[in-house]
């Protein structure tokens, strides 16, 4: 019984961590999009 609450709970902590890495990646991501935007928009006022 113990071991089921283990897995459960390694289950759970896994999840967390990938979301919260999922989450990670998409907000470098759009900051990377928004980067380059901001870029493209400088070398046209240039």
């Amino acid at each position: 019984m113990v071991n089921v609450f283990k897995c459960l709970f390694l289950f759970i902590i896994v999840h967390i961590c990938y979301s919260l890495y999922l989450i990670l990646v998409d907000v470098r991501y759009r900051c990377v999009l928004l980067l380059l935007k901001f870029h493209k928009f400088v070398n046209s006022i240039m």
